[in-house]
């Protein structure tokens, strides 16, 4: 995506990148929104989770949605006499020196990819390497019409304060997603180990689908001599929820050097959308909170990131007060 100042904004139409839940359904890529828009109107779908970029067009403008977690990102640029929005860093560097448009360094940022376990660890920012590139916060929507660029808040999801209520619609919304899946011939893949976290993704999931669906997901477990007793217990919850046990996750063809640039340079995101370069794995897990445990302390302040020697001190000052 690449939407510019100069863009003829009645040629934009309706578009869906990635793949978008609601409640009500779930519509995955651009063929999935025409399917949808066949039989309803735009605004009968309200998405809120998935990995999505939206774009609803009207008699005025253009609106920009994105999911509600910021797994898929936009990108603003602003030069002296221009401006850009995309998906990709990539493309907005190619459009400003296309256009002789600046384009300066922001080194505190840059110095951010040398950070090790870099994912959970990332610096909170909406600066990117490129000083005239910013991340637009996930809590906004763009607004493109004649007059240029806008932001508007998003309506905060209408979640319930009662914590069984909220326990119900996240059990009602997680089968409906899993059905989504199954219904358009994906496996999903569970990551089983004995913890906490994954047990609870087996359980909801179990709860939420005929044994005749279970039966399609299946369950991978770890490896190795270190992990016979916690795989020995995971086998067994597998074959409790009736899933399939499979010997590993299927490989997927990685993206071409152009590819990755577009999608990932700059982007400080291993997340994909669908279906960029190949048709997804879809895995259910538990692990997230794992990639974030050694980044705060108890007191909540941020604890031995690891800086390689290559970041100068005034940087690392500039790094931390960013």
């Amino acid at each position: 995506m690449l939407i510019t100042s100069s863009t003829d904004l009645s040629k934009l139409q309706d578009t869906l990148i990635g793949v978008a839940h609601s409640e009500e359904c779930s519509i995955f890529g651009q063929a999935g929104l025409e399917e949808f828009l066949r039989k309803h109107s735009l605004g009968e779908f309200s998405p809120i989770y998935g990995n999505y970029i939206l774009l609803r067009k009207d008699a005025q403008g253009t609106d920009i949605e994105t999911d509600h977690f910021g797994l898929s990102k936009v990108y603003c640029y602003k030069g002296v006499s221009s401006w850009a929005i995309s998906d990709s860093i990539a493309k907005l560097t190619d459009f400003a020196k296309m256009n002789g448009e600046r384009l300066t360094p922001y080194r505190p940022a840059a110095y951010a990819f040398q950070m090790k376990t870099g994912i959970g660890q990332q610096l909170s920012s909406f600066r990117t390497a490129v000083a005239e590139i910013t991340l637009v916060p996930h809590w906004f929507n763009l607004r493109v019409d004649q007059s240029g660029l806008s932001l508007h808040r998003k309506a905060h999801p209408n979640w319930s304060p009662d914590l069984d209520a909220s326990i119900d619609s996240a059990k009602r919304f997680f089968g409906s997603l899993v059905r989504s899946y199954l219904d358009r011939g994906f496996n999903p893949i569970i990551l089983l180990s004995a913890g906490l976290d994954s047990r609870c993704t087996a359980a909801v999931l179990s709860s939420s689908l005929s044994s005749d669906q279970s039966s399609k997901i299946g369950s991978v477990s770890m490896k190795g001599a270190a992990f016979a007793a916690e795989r020995e217990l995971a086998e067994q919850l597998a074959s409790k929820f009736n899933f399939s046990q499979i010997a590993g996750i299927p490989m997927e063809r990685r993206p071409s050097w152009s590819d990755w640039r577009v999608a990932f340079l700059g982007a400080y995101s291993v997340f994909d959308r669908f279906p960029r370069f190949s048709l997804p794995t879809v895995l259910f897990g538990g692990s997230c909170a794992e990639n974030i445990k050694p980044f705060y302390d108890w007191g909540g302040q941020l604890a031995g990131i690891p800086f390689p020697d290559i970041i100068p001190d005034d940087m690392k000052s500039e790094i931390y007060g960013d």
